[in-house]
């Protein structure tokens, strides 16, 4: 551990503790971002105690929680369909 660390990215870490959280950020001082997604121990009540001690990080944690097994966190967003029924014709040159 830096104590330069600025940014803390650990989803799905199952074994950090309630007080290894609150320990990173009390103490990392530089820490601007984390995200803390899928983690056990991260419940709506101690969420509120990380942002009490450090309200100015920007945390990145997802309302629910619920992991898809299949679900490999790569998909690509679907393109949204524009108005006007499909592709544009091109003009051809005379």
């Amino acid at each position: 551990m830096s104590p330069k660390l600025e940014n803390l990215e650990m989803p799905g870490c199952e074994m950090m503790t309630e007080y290894g959280i609150e320990g990173i950020f009390k103490n990392y001082k530089n820490v601007k971002f984390a995200d803390i997604n899928h983690i056990p121990v991260v419940t709506p009540a101690f969420y509120e105690v990380l942002k009490n001690h450090r309200p100015e990080i920007n945390v990145k944690r997802y309302q629910f929680t619920d992991v898809d097994p299949k679900d490999n966190m790569l998909r690509v967003p679907l393109r949204i369909a524009e108005k006007g029924g499909g592709k544009k014709k091109k003009k051809k040159k005379k």
